[in-house]
């Protein structure tokens, strides 16, 4: 009788903090795995895509979608949704293969039959992949329908303690807006870009390899794999644009292929996939590997795949405007061309290309393409202190200059808006002060017309190479 007094005393505590810590999840429901998130009452943080990416699909209010691997993470839907004139969400699965994005878009059309527009990326490492699903770190509990194995969310512990306790206290603090974090923001990354980020000991002479061909079985594979996860959800959904690409991966990823000989297998398979996707009139596939002068500059990647946050600006923009886009008149002439350059291109030539000090000086290059604005030069040479109003006309990214600093010297650029309030501004910091030249780029993104710019220098500090981009 005592026992079985003690297990009560024991149970009912243990039972009634459960139910507590699994109310609060069911309530605030971090992962969105039973509604769409309250945000006229919490604040909701977006950082675990297969833990969220699920719930985003199912129950988040959208007409258009972007969709595959990690290449899809910088995208911004705000910049999707004013190009296109849609509503849409991003649900990046970082290494997925091709039957995974598959398998979600189907989650994605059954659960929201009016998708109007789908952004798909098409990763080159993943044609040549079996139509099994990736199952590693995909937490299927939130994934399937079984109910009852839903306390391994209901009763996570991370889930209770660093999502839905934070949700909840949060919202008694002063000052406290509820919300959610945007598409902008969700999973996206920065890594340092230029050819020393990219590759740490820049690029090695490597001979080419022997030719590596398809077989037989690896193009039925590359079939099944392309039909199934590719094809078929377009023909399932025909009222739908599927904008597919080819992830335009860097000069430095293609000496590998050409190195080991399989640059022949991928671009075979690129034309097995090219030839079963064409035909399906809802998919319009594009690729950009022969936009050469952004593949081979390798202050455009992170690591030999990924490219930055502009180059999936300049592809929204391509996407919209056709550029890149592979028919049936030009498709066999593209793989042609694809095929020759990068099999002769001089690899060893990118160690001789400058590597950008600030990344966003790249981004800078490539503003006048994105936005149709020219560049405007402030001063080339060198000056002291400036003062002045941006243009009216066009729409400016951003501010780069070079800077001098003596160690008794100190600068700052300072931009205003058109009641003096400051916006944005840099102010040299000790480790720039050695005497040296050193390149600064300021991103302008949110900065409006009409505003203004002053630099001002003291103690022999200068600048020169001023420029809007």
């Amino acid at each position: 009788m005592k026992a079985r007094f003690a297990l009560l005393v024991w149970l009912i505590p243990v039972l009634s903090l459960s139910i507590l810590c699994g109310t609060a999840v069911f309530i605030t429901d971090p992962f969105f795995h039973y509604r769409k998130p309250c945000t006229e009452r919490y604040f909701y943080v977006m950082d675990n895509e297969r833990s969220q990416n699920d719930g985003i699909l199912k129950h988040f209010d959208y007409d258009a979608l972007i969709i595959g691997s990690s290449m899809t993470q910088n995208f911004e839907t705000s910049e999707f949704d004013a190009l296109f004139d849609v509503h849409s969400v991003k649900t990046p699965f970082k290494g997925a293969s091709f039957r995974e994005i598959s398998d979600n878009l189907t989650t994605a059309f059954k659960w929201n039959p009016g998708i109007r527009t789908v952004i798909r990326a098409l990763d080159y490492v993943s044609i040549t992949g079996g139509t099994a699903p990736r199952k590693s770190n995909l937490p299927d509990y939130l994934y399937d329908r079984n109910p009852f194995n839903d306390v391994k969310y209901l009763l996570n512990r991370d889930v209770i303690f660093n999502r839905s306790y934070e949700m909840i206290s949060e919202t008694y603090q002063d000052g406290f807006a509820p919300g959610i974090t945007t598409f902008d923001d969700y999973d996206r990354f920065y890594h340092p870009s230029g050819l020393g980020a990219a590759t740490y000991e820049g690029i090695q002479p490597l001979p080419a390899g022997n030719p590596v061909h398809l077989t037989e079985e690896d193009q039925a594979k590359i079939r099944e794999n392309i039909l199934l996860n590719v094809v078929s959800v377009a023909q399932a959904h025909p009222e739908t644009d599927f904008y597919v690409f080819f992830t335009p991966y860097s000069a430095a990823w293609w000496q590998s292929v050409v190195s080991d000989g399989t640059i022949y297998q991928q671009i075979e398979a690129e034309k097995v996939l090219i030839e079963l996707i064409l035909p399906c009139r809802n998919i319009h596939l594009f690729s950009f590997n022969l936009r050469t002068d952004i593949t081979t500059d390798m202050n455009n990647y992170s690591d030999p795949l990924h490219y930055s946050t502009w180059i999936n600006s300049l592809i929204l923009k391509w996407l919209y405007d056709g550029t890149g886009l592979l028919t049936q008149e030009n498709y066999l002439d593209y793989l042609d061309e694809e095929l020759d350059f990068y099999l002769h291109f001089d690899y060893l030539s990118l160690n001789n290309m400058p590597d950008y000090e600030n990344d966003l000086y790249a981004a800078a290059l490539l503003n006048q393409e994105l936005t149709g604005t020219e560049p405007v030069s402030l001063s080339s040479g060198c000056f002291d202190s400036l003062e002045m109003r941006f243009p009216e006309e066009g729409i400016y990214g951003y501010l780069a200059f070079e800077y001098q600093v003596p160690k008794e010297g100190n600068l700052s650029v300072i931009i205003n808006n058109e009641t003096g309030d400051p916006l944005d501004c840099f102010i040299s910091e000790v480790s720039s002060t050695d005497g040296g030249w050193h390149q600064q780029v300021i991103n302008l993104t949110g900065i409006h017309n009409p505003c203004s710019v002053a630099f001002q220098s003291a103690g022999g500090a200068s600048f020169r190479q001023a420029a809007l981009y």
